[in-house]
């Protein structure tokens, strides 16, 4: 597949979702820079580049989701102490939360009593302010943590695209073409690169063995039954059926 995009595209940070969500389905075989005239007679007024990318075999895409997980496993590993600290601490609040909720539970059921025996309720009354205090940071202590471990995931995410790449490592051709045929005012310009740069990447692609080349000879003739049909190697196919 080859596209023409602004050249912005492949280095803006606003779009690096996108690029690696291409990355994570295709090969990238190509990229050329080309002239910003090509297109100024149409109007437009940034510099392109044509992209082309080949969709991973089945092979390629056991081999990055592969390197993805290896490459996740050992990021992750790196944070593991961090992580196992966050969640005992989740783990603990929501021990606490419960604990605290019986707690206040008692606390006004007592207050309850010493009301209906008409005593004095000030300690009990302390009780449950110091109670609903302390489920107050127990709950933002529980946030504060969810919010670290989130953060801590984001980032372990982040540490791990650049290891994918590393694992999934492959050399991506770049050309620049200075002369792409076409002038600003969209007349045919003399020193066109363009068929040299095919002819150079045809070898590339040869000697790298980028996709195979299908050579399969389409014929059309009348099979014994007098039906037309279209042959491509040993399959026939009926263009006439009724």
């Amino acid at each position: 597949m080859g596209m023409v995009l602004p050249e912005g595209v492949l280095n803006n940070k606003n779009l690096q979702t996108v690029r690696e969500y291409f990355e994570g389905k295709a090969k990238i075989i190509l990229i050329c820079s080309i002239p910003q005239d090509v297109f100024i007679a149409a109007g437009a007024t940034v510099k392109p580049s044509l992209v082309f990318m080949r969709r991973f075999t089945n092979d390629e895409e056991s081999e990055y989701a592969n390197c993805k997980s290896e490459a996740l496993a050992e990021v992750t590993a790196l944070h593991q102490a961090e992580i196992d600290k966050l969640e005992a601490t989740i783990a603990k609040a929501d021990a606490l939360t419960e604990s605290l909720k019986d707690d206040l539970k008692k606390a006004k059921t007592k207050l309850k009593q010493a009301k209906k025996d008409k005593k004095n309720t000030t300690s009990v009354e302390t009780e449950i302010t110091t109670i609903k205090k302390e489920q107050a940071d127990n709950r933002l202590n529980k946030k504060t943590a969810e919010k670290e471990l989130k953060e801590l995931y984001k980032q372990i995410d982040e540490e791990t695209k650049p290891v994918v790449k590393k694992k999934f490592d492959y050399d991506i051709p770049i050309a620049k073409i200075d002369d792409a045929g076409i002038t600003t005012t969209g007349a045919a310009s003399e020193g066109n690169q363009l068929p040299q740069l095919v002819d150079e990447y045809s070898d590339y692609r040869i000697q790298n063995n980028l996709w195979p080349v299908l050579n399969n000879e389409i014929i059309y003739a009348m099979n014994t039954d007098g039906k037309y049909c279209r042959y491509i190697g040993s399959q026939e196919v009926v263009l006439n059926e009724q």
